[in-house]
Parts: structure tokens; sequence; C-alpha cells
């Protein structure tokens, strides 16, 4: 018998038993190659004197930095523009970054330069091989008087 149809005969036998020689089938987590995210301090600013940063240390975001621009209208519709921020630098530590390299960290800031009380702090951020980091901030804040929202998009630095 040749070579080859031995090994069909045997591929046939298998199949009759049950067995097959499938490879086994990967989650898209597996076939995922994780995004470097390099230890040090990564920040952004733009032309309006927007700005955030924070450090990467071991793929975990901690002490970060806002300070945006943020719009406050009150309960007797008058708005204003204020400047929210800087936010502390110590404190907050996010969850570890996820292999693709997209992720977000959020935290309550009970007060600020601004006296902005209780503004819901988001950074959401996108790490990528080949490709600059980008990060945006948006920070919301509402109480009886006032309804505040900002929102920025930075290009990062490492």
């Amino acid at each position: 018998m040749k070579r080859g149809s031995a090994v069909l005969a045997l591929y046939a036998a298998l199949l009759c038993a049950g067995m097959t020689f499938a490879p086994p089938v990967l989650g898209a987590e597996q076939l995922a190659r994780t995004v470097p995210v390099p230890d040090g301090r990564y920040g952004g600013s733009t032309a309006a004197g927007d700005m955030v940063s924070f450090k990467v240390r071991h793929r975990k975001i901690v002490n970060p930095r806002v300070s945006i621009a943020v719009e406050c209208t009150h309960s007797d519709g008058t708005s204003i523009e204020v400047m929210f921020g800087p936010t502390p630098e110590r404190g907050v530590v996010g969850g570890t970054i996820p292999r693709k390299g997209v992720g977000s960290i959020s935290w309550v800031q009970d007060t600020d330069s601004s006296l902005i009380a209780n503004a819901t702090v988001r950074i959401s951020y996108t790490f990528s091989q080949g490709h600059a980091a980008l990060a945006s901030v948006n920070v919301e804040a509402r109480d009886s008087d006032a309804s505040c929202a900002g929102r920025a998009a930075f290009r990062l630095n490492h």
C-alpha cells in the first residue's frame, strides 16, 4: 500500500471510531497578541490648555492627573466655562491594561481648584503597536444648582 493510501485509510478508520484530528479552537483572546505598554510617564496636552498625564507601572495606570475645560450650566439657564483640575496626582490606581491595549479608568473627584464637587472623571486609552497612544478625558458633575461636562482628546507622549 502506498504511503498516501495508508494515511487516508488510517484517517477513515479514526473517523469511523469517532475521533478527529481537528486543531483545538482558540478563542479570540488567545489569538490576540499582547500590545506592549512600556513603564513610564505618559501625557498629552491641547492648544486650548487641556492636559492629561499618568504613569504606567507593570501594565497598571497610576497617579493620573487631568486638567480640562468644562462647561457648567446652572439651574437658572446661565452657563460658564471653567477649568477643572488639575486633579491630585496621588491615590488613583487603575486596573491592569488589557492585552489589546484598550481600556479606561474612572473615579469620583471630591473637589478640585474649580470647586466642582463630586465630578466623575473617566480616562479612556488606546495603546497599539506601531501607532501613537491615544487618550480621552470625560468629566461630568451634577448637583442641584448646576450640571457640568467636558471632554478632551489627546495624543500621548511617552
